[in-house]
């Protein structure tokens, strides 16, 4: 993943990759385009997890022979204090993600370049419900789950 430092504005986008003889080179996803960050950082309860794609076969005395196959990411993002304007955004993520559109979340853009590259999820997002547990104060909760596109 790269992050650029500022922001750029153009018509297009040209990414050029030299193939090494020998290496495997695939390239199955990739993003230009806006970002946004809300006002207020998510919450710390937040989680992490893996789906791995196994094949495992049990021998009669109970040994476990296991294929891997894949490794997915997901993230699930608890977000207690959206403000009104950033409802109004991630109402609009949320109508791009039920559209099939993958989306970029990188949990902590001041991080360094090794670290994104880390924790960044691209793919599918889906989201709970909105909810004011702060009554009238401007502070909104929702939850969110990343899971990797593979």
């Amino acid at each position: 993943m790269h992050v650029l430092d500022s922001d750029v504005t153009g018509e297009s986008a040209t990414i050029t990759i030299w193939d090494q003889p020998g290496n495997c080179i695939d390239i199955p996803l990739a993003y230009a385009g806006p970002l946004w960050q809300p006002a207020r950082n998510h919450s710390t309860k937040s989680t992490r997890d893996q789906t791995l794609g196994q094949d495992v076969a049990t021998s009669l005395g109970g040994q476990e022979f296991v294929n891997a196959r894949w490794q997915q990411r997901k993230v699930m993002m608890e977000h207690d204090s959206l403000g009104d304007a950033d409802v109004a955004v991630i109402d609009r993520i949320i109508a791009s993600a039920a559209a099939d559109s993958n989306i970029l979340f990188i949990p902590d853009p001041a991080a360094d370049a090794a670290a994104l590259s880390a924790a960044a999820i691209y793919g599918r997002m889906s989201a709970g419900e909105l909810s004011n547990p702060y009554g009238p104060a401007d502070r909104h909760n929702q939850s969110f789950t990343f899971t990797e596109r593979l």
